[in-house]
């Protein structure tokens, strides 16, 4: 064989074992990197992990405590309702009273209205009276007469009589005999005169 050629081939076997053992050097120097990264990686998990359990147990820890506190507030709460209905229980009976007291008030106002109604009736009654007594008594009324003014008082007595259930004689005898009298319309001032001193003079 050619010397130059086996020294070609020599130098190319050369090179390519060469290129062969610096490929799996570094194939074998990489491993322990990447295993490396692979470890930290996984180390990292373990940590956040770690801290996530160590989250998840001391919520667990308060949730147990809280649970454990269950009974007591339970029975707090008992206590308080207890307490609640008992207030409700005097607010109850306080508003009771007051009702009690609203009605019996309420009672006597209406017993003292109603007796105040009486006597108001019988006080427009005695009024009534009095004026039917002045206006047909031919002495002191001789012209069996009275002023416009003096029938629209007369009759807004009646009607306040009236509103409060007053009837009795007053319709029968007083108003059919008012009726009969003259009115002299304000409006008349010698007629009105003449009303007047016919009556002064008895």
């Amino acid at each position: 064989m050619n010397p130059f050629l086996e020294s070609g081939i020599v130098a190319a076997v050369t090179c390519l074992a060469s290129l062969l053992v610096t490929f799996i050097f570094n194939k074998v120097a990489g491993i322990p990197k990447e295993l490396k990264k692979q470890r930290e990686a996984d180390r990292e998990r373990v940590a956040n992990l770690e801290e996530t359990i160590e989250k998840m147990e001391e919520r667990l820890a308060k949730v147990e405590e809280a649970v454990g506190h269950y009974p007591e507030y339970r029975a707090q709460s008992l206590q308080i309702q207890n307490q609640l209905e008992q207030k409700d229980n005097h607010i109850l009976e306080v508003c009771d009273s007051i009702k009690s007291a609203v009605i019996a008030n309420g009672e006597r106002i209406d017993k003292r209205l109603g007796d105040l109604e009486k006597r108001e009736k019988n006080a427009l009654r005695a009024k009534i009276l009095d004026e039917y007594r002045l206006y047909t008594d031919e002495r002191k009324n001789p012209m069996k007469a009275w002023s416009e003014m003096e029938h629209h008082s007369f009759f807004k007595l009646v009607e306040d009589y009236e509103s409060l259930g007053g009837n009795d004689y007053v319709h029968g005898t007083i108003i059919p005999a008012m009726n009969e009298l003259d009115v002299i319309s304000m409006s008349d001032p010698d007629k009105l005169k003449e009303l007047y001193q016919s009556r002064s003079v008895n």
